[in-house]
């Protein structure tokens, strides 16, 4: 049986949106339309797209009414210290320690 990925995206509680290539990823909104929280890499000067790049709230839109960092996780990322493996190898600890009010929140906040 053939399953969807937008059904994926339904059933899951965490989302990876991996830097792409411009700042405007519609992984992000995807995630966030199917109730899923997204976790993201959080680079070195607060950007979520390169290691120094624009800001999160330079890059995405209604930065005003929308608190993006609130209603996603955000993971940080060290290029010049680890790789990707090994970032993604502190995910799984990370969400695990997330208190249950905090997923509520940037779960149903944000859908």
């Amino acid at each position: 049986m053939e399953v969807l990925w937008s059904e994926e995206l339904r059933r899951a509680l965490f989302c990876p949106v991996m830097p792409g290539d411009n700042t405007f990823r519609m992984r992000l909104f995807h995630a966030m339309l199917a109730g899923c929280i997204p976790v993201v890499m959080l680079f070195p000067g607060g950007s979520w797209y390169r290691n120094f790049g624009p800001s999160v709230n330079s890059s995405l839109p209604f930065p005003g009414q929308i608190p993006w960092q609130r209603l996603s996780v955000e993971v940080p990322f060290l290029p010049k210290r680890q790789s990707v493996s090994d970032w993604a190898r502190q995910l799984v600890p990370k969400l695990l320690r997330l208190p249950v009010y905090e997923l509520h929140y940037k779960q149903y906040f944000g859908s």
